[in-house]
Formats: C-alpha cells, sequence, structure tokens
C-alpha cells in the first residue's frame, strides 16, 4: 500500500528531476551563445557554433556526437545554422584565415546544407571542418569562397575560460 509520505518523496524527487534539467538545459542554451559567431555573407545570416566537448554535447545527443566530439578535437570545427529570409542559391564552401595563413575547410550536411537552390525559410545545418585547428583565443576570418565575403572574429577570454572548468 502506498502512503501519502511515498507520494509525497516521489513528487518532491520528480520536482527535482525536472528543475535540474531545465537548468541544465538553460546553462547548455548559454554555453552555445557564447560559442556562436554570427556572420551576414552575401545578406544570409549564419551562425557559426565552435565545437568543442562541451559545446559538442550541449547539441548533439546519442553516440553520433562520440564522433562529432573526436573530430572536433582532432582540427577546429564548426556547427553551422541558417534559415535564409529568401529563396538563395547556396554553396557551403568556406576557407578560414588566420596570421595570414588560409585555412582550407570540408562542409558536410545535417540538414540542407548543400550546394544549390534553398527556399526561403528552409533550415539549414551543418558542419564545416578546418585542416587542421586554429587557435581560437586569436582573431580569425570566415571567407565565404563563392563570393569571398569574410567575417572575422576574436572568442573572448571570459568564453574561452569556459573552456577550463
Amino acid at each position: 500500500m502506498v502512503t501519502k509520505k511515498v507520494l509525497i518523496i516521489v513528487a518532491i524527487c520528480a520536482l527535482s528531476f525536472t528543475l535540474a534539467t531545465a537548468q541544465d538545459s538553460e546553462e547548455k542554451t548559454k554555453l552555445v551563445k557564447e560559442f556562436t559567431l554570427t556572420a551576414e555573407m552575401d545578406g544570409l545570416i549564419l551562425n557559426f557554433v565552435a565545437l568543442n566537448n562541451k559545446t559538442v554535447d550541449a547539441l548533439f545527443s546519442g553516440s553520433g556526437k562520440y564522433a562529432i566530439r573526436a573530430r572536433a578535437n582532432a582540427s577546429t570545427m564548426f556547427f553551422v545554422q541558417c534559415v535564409p529570409d529568401r529563396d538563395i542559391d547556396f554553396n557551403p564552401e568556406f576557407r578560414f584565415e588566420q596570421n595570414d595563413f588560409l585555412i582550407d575547410a570540408k562542409s558536410s550536411s545535417i540538414k540542407n546544407f548543400k550546394a544549390g537552390p534553398v527556399a526561403k525559410g528552409t533550415r539549414m545545418e551543418g558542419l564545416v571542418q578546418l585542416s587542421r585547428k586554429i587557435d581560437l583565443a586569436q582573431p580569425f576570418k570566415i571567407i565565404d569562397t563563392s563570393n569571398e565575403a569574410t567575417a572575422e572574429f576574436q572568442l573572448s577570454t571570459e568564453t574561452l575560460d569556459l573552456l577550463k572548468n
């Protein structure tokens, strides 16, 4: 027979789990925002999230996240997301520049992140992996190879400190 005490304890445990999950979700969202770099290239707003062990855990689930984490540890990698506000002809080819060195990158599609026409409002997600590691503490440029549009970034010291915890 279940007593009131047992039901109250179960309810408190469930509430604690829900609050912990909500807090964990809020922390993950904040972490991802810290590592997100927004670039406007040819009228398209692209969000580049620098991938590391913490952002991979926040963005991906299941066994696939371990493969992404391994790739992100081997070379610098970004999760890219955008939703065009008009019909576009998209080319997911990017290069990076740091300290006057050009670095090639390879894109892979998660969702609609491939060359060709993309309709307005279509969610696009992909991964961009650089051919080598870059120093995220130093400024770097992302170059859209289709039109040579560039965006320059440097992660803040506060953001980089999040990797130490």
